[in-house]
Order: C-alpha cells, then structure tokens, then sequence
C-alpha cells in the first residue's frame, strides 16, 4: 500500500511541478512549501479519499486542472477542457449463480460457484 501511495503521490508532484519547469523560464523553479500546499490539500480529509466518481475525486481534478490553468498549460481534453471522459466499474454484485471464464493458451476454463 505505501509503494502505491509513493507512487501516486510522486506522479501527482511531478504533474504539478513539471509545468512551472516547461512554460516559465523566467520565474523560479516550485518550492517545497508549493508541494506541501498541493499534497496536504489533495490529502485532506476534505476530499474525502478522491475515489473516482465521488466529490472528493471530483473536487481533486478540478483543483488539478485550475493549477494546470495557472500554469498557462492548454486544455486538450474533451470539448476543449483538462477532462477526458472514460467509463468506469467502482463495483460488482455477484448473482445467485456467477461463472468466470479463463482463456489461456486459447483454451476456455471456466469457473462456477
């Protein structure tokens, strides 16, 4: 759990701080204190998880994409915004009866509870 935490939270630094280092060559590279105010809001307890599909995680793209606006970056998403549309399955019921199929080696195995 804490190398995927690792992961997510030095991929979120390098997309916030990689635009100040592409567009401004004039102004000074992001500061520690600029990483720390994004990591403890994108963190807080107010984004309640930023599961996908929840306010929280709703509410963390948006404040994603207002830096990304701050930062003179272009919007190339959907309809001309910072966003891309994709579906999503957060979850599953399984049924009374509920079959997995397998494909390996191009043979099926199936599966049955």
């Amino acid at each position: 759990m804490n190398k995927s935490l690792n992961l997510r939270t030095s991929v979120l630094l390098v997309l916030l701080a990689l635009p100040r280092f592409v567009i401004a060559q004039s102004s000074p590279a992001i500061t520690a204190a600029e990483i720390q105010k994004h990591v403890k809001y994108l963190a807080s307890d107010q984004l309640e998880g930023r599961r996908t599909g929840t306010k929280g995680g709703d509410a963390a793209a948006q404040y994603i994409a207002d830096e990304f606006r701050s930062y003179g970056l272009k919007p190339v998403g959907d309809q001309g915004t910072y966003f891309q549309k994709f579906e999503f399955v957060a979850g599953i019921r399984l049924g009374e009866v509920n079959t997995l199929a397998q494909v390996i080696a191009g043979k099926t195995h199936y599966s049955h509870n």
